[in-house]
């Protein structure tokens, strides 16, 4: 049975930069998050990719749960989960950042490409150019080691190689070529 909250006497969240495009309904209660879908589909989205990471050796992600939501006499889908920011942490997406450094949408820049490696290929370029992010890094199991490196990650030195773990990373400039 999917839980049922009412959000009336809770105030909702400015969503203008905690997300993507500033139209979600967002609460956060008593160390929750919740939120509610726009488009009709954000919640379980969020729900799925939980239950995918969960059977990956991920371990540090925001588990999400389906929810209905009653608020302002409508009944609403969508999703909740634990606060996962610290204090003073605040959420930057990649939509507020391109409005901010382009002055444009980066929804509506995307569109100009219809090869998904383009779409791709620019995505990475204005992180690497804005954030200075260039590389993924994962502290992979031994076993899991093998997948990783027939995915283009790299071994970050030889002192880990009999370890239970390896340090391994990606270099998002190997999408862009």
């Amino acid at each position: 049975m999917i839980k049922e909250i009412n959000l009336d006497n809770y105030s909702l969240i400015d969503t203008k930069s905690a997300s993507s495009k500033g139209n979600q309904q967002k609460w956060l209660v008593n160390d929750f998050w919740y939120k509610a879908d726009h488009m009709g589909y954000e919640g379980l989205c969020e729900v799925i990719v939980s239950e995918l990471l969960k059977k990956s050796n991920i371990t540090d992600f925001a588990e999400y749960f389906p929810i209905k939501i009653e608020f302002a006499g409508r009944k609403l889908n969508g999703c909740y989960s634990k606060n996962f920011r610290k204090k003073n942490e605040s959420i930057v997406t990649l939509e507020h950042l391109s409005k901010q450094w382009l002055a444009s949408s980066m929804a509506k820049n995307l569109l100009k490409y219809d090869d998904v490696k383009d779409k791709i290929s620019r995505t990475v370029d204005f992180i690497e150019n804005k954030t200075g992010c260039r590389f993924l890094t994962v502290d992979a199991y031994a076993a899991a080691v093998p997948f990783y490196m027939k995915n283009g990650f790299v071994p970050l030195n030889d002192e880990d190689v009999d370890s239970a773990t390896r340090l391994l990373y990606f270099d998002l400039n190997d999408i862009v070529k």
